[in-house]
Order: structure tokens, then C-alpha cells, then sequence
């Protein structure tokens, strides 16, 4: 699944998500792409579950979702631009199963 949103009114703003599903057809993990930069490090967010890559400038460069979060937690990670228009997207087109 592959969600692409942009929001004009605040600098082109977009991202893509990945769903690794497992035969049974439940989702496994889920990864948030919003820039095509080479990560330098990874933070965990949540033990095991909520992991976030940032480039050498310390720039949010996706989010690793491995189990279910709330839907808080995730949008805490993000800028104030990005946050408005990635929780409308998330509620209307994530797996349900990974986000509270």
C-alpha cells in the first residue's frame, strides 16, 4: 500500500508508507517515508515497536511501526507542518491493526 499526500499550503509536504504482511494476511510492520535521505541513526521510539531514522542533520527520515502504537505517540514524532495532514491521512488509510 503506498500513500502519497500533498498539502501545497504548507511547502509540498508528502510521504510514503510500506506494509510488510505475513501469509496469514495480517500486517507485520509498516514503514513512513517522508524524505529520501540517508539515515545516520535510529532512535527507538517505543521498545520494539515505534522506531524513528533521522539523516546526519538530525531530520526525521521515516518511522519503523513493528506493532501496534498509539496514534499519538507516532504524530508526536513529527514537525508541526507535517502533523495536520499525516493524522488525516493515517486515520482514513493506515492499518487500523498497527494504530490506536
Amino acid at each position: 500500500m503506498s500513500v502519497d499526500l500533498q498539502d501545497r499550503k504548507r511547502r509540498g509536504f508528502s510521504f510514503q508508507v510500506e506494509v510488510n504482511c505475513l501469509e496469514s494476511g495480517s500486517v507485520a510492520s509498516c514503514y513512513i517515508h517522508f524524505a529520501d535521505r540517508k539515515v545516520a541513526r535510529t532512535n527507538e521510539i517505543r521498545k520494539g515497536i515505534l522506531l524513528a531514522d533521522y539523516d546526519r542533520k538530525g531530520r526525521l527520515v521515516g518511522l519503523e511501526v513493528l506493532g501496534p502504537v498509539k496514534f499519538s505517540i507516532v504524530i508526536k514524532q513529527l514537525g508541526n507542518i507535517m502533523r495536520q495532514p499525516f493524522r488525516k491521512a493515517l486515520r482514513e488509510s493506515f492499518p487500523s491493526s498497527l494504530v490506536a
